[in-house]
């Protein structure tokens, strides 16, 4: 039985020196979007490409990190965090503003109700928005297509372009 707790202690020991050794590397190098220069309370307190966070720590700028800073913003060179103009969406595959589609919301709304007519599928329009398909600009028509009573979700996805063809649909079930 000593000769097990004498194992333990071993075991812990060696777990906390691990642990310290740990503490002290993420201390002395520090992730690279953290400024090590010092602490701030406003954006002027920090270097040149980094702006003061919301915990008093100069950022360094990154583009995809969910703040749009004022370098970010003033050279429009992040729509990631910054996002677009009216008008505008973001194309995830190239990470630029590009121009939505033009098409009425009336032509949008008849183009669902002709496929979901034409498909015998009873359902309802829960949101139109911009989107971007592949490369394409277009609306994502998301239909609630659940039957009541069933237990099972349906949820249908049109993908119309600005002359009202639908170019793809998704369905869960």
């Amino acid at each position: 039985m000593n000769k097990i707790l004498k194992n333990s202690w071993k075991k812990v020991i060696v777990a906390l020196v691990l642990l310290v050794v740990a503490v002290l590397l993420i201390y002395l190098y520090k992730p690279s979007y953290i400024d090590k220069s010092h602490k701030c309370a406003a954006d002027s307190d920090c270097s040149t490409g980094s702006y003061c966070s919301g915990f008093g720590a100069c950022l360094k700028d990154t583009c995809g990190d969910g703040t749009c800073s004022a370098e970010e913003k003033s050279k429009n060179s992040c729509p990631t965090d910054c996002g677009c103009t009216q008008g505008e969406i973001l194309n995830k595959h190239t990470n630029q503003c590009q121009p939505t589609i033009v098409i009425s919301s009336d032509l949008v709304t008849t183009t669902a109700n002709t496929y979901l007519s034409q498909n015998n599928i009873t359902g309802k329009i829960v949101s139109t928005v911009d989107t971007y398909y592949g490369n394409q600009a277009l609306k994502e028509v998301v239909v609630d297509c659940a039957i009541q009573g069933d237990k099972y979700p349906c949820q249908i996805i049109l993908y119309v372009d600005s002359s009202g063809k639908i170019v793809n649909v998704s369905r869960t079930s």
